[in-house]
């Protein structure tokens, strides 16, 4: 897994690989090659942060996203998907770019590609979080920060 996010793996699969899992890495890929093709992806410009939300380029125009909206932010490369309970929103930012506008007080980086929203966290493990159905990950240099941070140490 540590080596995945290395090499900027979009998902990585463990034997004895469920079917239902391969699925959702198939389906993760083609998002992510069809949002590399797609032209209403804008190029990036930096988001804006205000105290209760953020305005980020997507589809040609600007859109306000409030940050009690956000379930998690992904990282993939150049592209940010913001996560929320009705959509997805692709931006052409990095992670380090909306890590740099969001409040830390409301969102926790896991690992190299995601960030989560404290308040969405449902529970978590000593490896991965749980948000509803989605399970993501600690990455090994993270894990430390995100328990002591979780548990409020």
């Amino acid at each position: 897994a540590l080596d995945s996010y290395e090499v900027e793996a979009i998902d990585y699969l463990v034997k004895p690989i469920d079917p239902a899992r391969f699925n959702r890495a198939v389906d993760k890929a083609i998002s992510y090659h069809a949002l590399l093709d797609s032209a209403s992806v804008s190029a990036g410009e930096p988001a804006v942060g205000v105290a209760d939300h953020i305005i980020v380029k997507a589809d040609r125009r600007y859109v306000k996203i409030n940050l009690d909206d956000i379930v998690y932010i992904e990282g993939l490369k150049d592209y940010v998907i913001i996560h929320l309970p009705e959509k997805r929103v692709v931006t052409r930012l990095t992670l380090k770019g909306i890590e740099e506008v969001i409040p830390a007080s409301g969102f926790i980086r896991v690992n190299k590609s995601y960030i989560v929203s404290r308040d969405r966290i449902d529970s978590f493990d000593s490896n991965d979080v749980f948000i509803g159905d989605t399970e993501i990950s600690f990455g090994a240099s993270y894990r430390e920060a995100v328990l002591s941070s979780l548990l409020g140490k």
